[in-house]
């Protein structure tokens, strides 16, 4: 094992499998290189007995020092008790404005205003808010 470095991605050899290099400086840093020739940073961290491996992002449009402190944080924020890659999965799940304007449809102009003016929203939503903001996430 040696540190990972731009030149020890980069002249890594490809092989038929994927595989990783881990870093020998900081614990749980990697690169996967793939038979491709694709390079991808990883941090892998135990959380609860199990190994957790998280991608931090491709080699070229991350180098390695930007990759080798993102895995720096997430290592530490395990370390404080967090689970990066839960928070992250937490975070996918999140509704977005899209769902919540639906809700909002449903559950209280439907309900509470006249047919009119339910139109009326329903148009300012498909014209102007959801092309905007219908994908973002609420939080």
């Amino acid at each position: 094992m040696q540190k990972l470095t731009k030149n020890v991605v980069e002249r890594a050899e490809i092989k038929d499998k994927p595989y990783f290099l881990f870093d020998s400086q900081l614990t749980g840093f990697s690169v996967r290189i793939s038979p491709s020739g694709r390079r991808n940073y990883y941090v892998q961290y135990l959380w609860r007995k199990k190994i957790k491996r998280m991608p931090l992002g491709q080699h070229g449009v991350l180098t390695t020092e930007q990759a080798r402190d993102k895995a720096l944080k997430t290592i530490a924020s395990v370390k404080d008790g967090e689970d990066p890659q839960g928070e992250r999965a937490k975070r996918s799940r999140e509704p977005v404005v899209r769902d919540l304007a639906q809700r909002y449809l449903d559950e209280h102009a439907k309900l509470h205003c006249k047919p009119r003016t339910v139109r009326g929203y329903e148009r300012y939503l498909e014209k102007f808010i959801l092309p905007a903001l219908g994908n973002l996430r609420v939080s």
